[in-house]
């Protein structure tokens, strides 16, 4: 079993790696499903980001 504190903090790390291969390839050419992929990984941070912090969505239903 895994301590909730510990698993909280392999899940920034993995969203760290994650928003820096993202930022990687924005500034390498690729395929457009390349593009397409990186682009949905980085708005699924983005929205994954805004609901762990719920005093950002106070007007949002």
């Amino acid at each position: 079993m895994v301590h909730f504190l510990h698993a909280s903090d392999v899940v920034r790390a993995r969203e760290a790696d994650l928003r820096k291969s993202a930022a990687r390839r924005a500034k390498r050419p690729g395929t457009q499903r390349e593009r397409l992929g990186w682009a949905l990984v980085e708005i699924g941070l983005r929205l994954a980001s805004e609901r762990a912090r719920p005093e950002l969505n106070r007007g949002i239903s």
